[in-house]
């Protein structure tokens, strides 16, 4: 049982990481309407300032999830704080892959006018 769970430890790290990535990608696509990085310094910069804002939203939302686990659903959170984790994020990797596919996909609305 300790194996399994430091190896999804791991995976959610390796997650995380992959999420903060897609999300600078889109954040910066959006603001320099999908040119590149100017320098490696501002990627990684991105990089680590994204995945960083995205461990807070994991714990801001597992808190609300676990305080409110009991008056939503009748029942005490069970602990599994690795399983919260992994659906928090990949509730924002989607969500940045959609945003990503509607910006780039979509047409402006300046451009139906």
């Amino acid at each position: 049982m300790r194996i399994v769970r430091r190896n999804l430890q791991t995976r959610n790290i390796a997650l995380l990481l992959v999420t903060g990535l897609v999300v600078s990608w889109v954040a910066h696509g959006l603001q320099m309407q999908w040119g590149s990085f100017s320098s490696w310094r501002l990627f990684f910069g991105s990089w680590l300032i994204h995945t960083l804002g995205i461990v807070v939203l994991v714990a801001v939302v597992g808190a609300a999830t676990v305080a409110t686990h009991r008056f939503f659903l009748g029942s005490e959170h069970n602990g599994d704080h690795a399983t919260l984790t992994f659906y928090v994020v990949t509730t924002v990797l989607v969500g940045a892959i959609s945003v990503a596919l509607i910006a780039r996909g979509a047409p402006s609305i300046w451009d139906l006018w």
